[in-house]
Parts: C-alpha cells; structure tokens; sequence
C-alpha cells in the first residue's frame, strides 16, 4: 500500500515535468532523427519515466538530473550517463542510469544521442 502511494506521488510529481528529449541528433554528424523516431523516443521516455520511482530513495528525492543518452541503431542504449544533477545522491543518480540504460527504443538509420530531464517531486513540509 505504501510503495503504490509513493509511486503515484511520483508519477504525480512528474506528469508535470517535461520529459521531451533535448538536443537530439547523431553525434557524428548532428544529423536531427526523423519526426516518427522522436516521437517515439519521447513516448518511451514519457511512458517509462515513473519507473524510475522504484529507485531507492526516489520518493524521498527533490532536484532533477539530467541524463545523456546515446543509442545504437538497434535501438539500444550504447551509453547514459548523468550530465548534471542537482539531487545530491549518488545512488539515486546511478540507479536512473542504470533504469534508462535498460530501455529500449526504436530501431532507426543511424545512431543518435539525446538529453533527457528528469526532475523530482518536492519533499512535504
């Protein structure tokens, strides 16, 4: 009972953050994704992002971190990693690299890399 209200407060919390991908393009040639490849690489983010609310401590968690993104033309995540973070937690951090980093995304003509914001809901006071 108790870890299902943390997850909706979560997910709560971050139905309101903007989890569109930043500066997507292939990182050798800067060349933009097709309109279908980042619509669907958005809605990947958008429906996996509240799984990350089983990362320890994450409904304890406020700040947002944001994670680079780099994946194969498979659709796998070849590399993420923690841009900057504001949480302050290492564990945490390395715990939503690792849940990305288990993503699948779809296949696609070349390799691209994207940034993606992810930001936690404020503690109760």
């Amino acid at each position: 009972m108790c870890k299902q209200v943390l997850q909706i407060f979560f997910m709560v919390m971050c139905a309101s953050c903007a989890h569109q991908v930043k500066e997507f393009a292939d990182p050798a040639s800067g060349e933009q994704p097709s309109r279908d490849v980042h619509e669907a690489v958005n809605g990947i983010v958008k429906e996996r992002t509240p799984e990350l609310s089983k990362c320890s401590r994450a409904d304890l968690a406020t700040g947002d971190v944001k994670v680079w993104v780099e994946l194969t033309e498979a659709g796998n995540v070849d590399r993420a990693l923690v841009m900057n973070s504001s949480l302050g937690d290492e564990q945490l951090e390395r715990c939503v690299v690792d849940q990305i980093s288990a993503w699948k995304f779809p296949t696609s003509r070349g390799r691209y890399a994207f940034r993606v914001p992810i930001q936690f809901g404020e503690k109760e006071k």
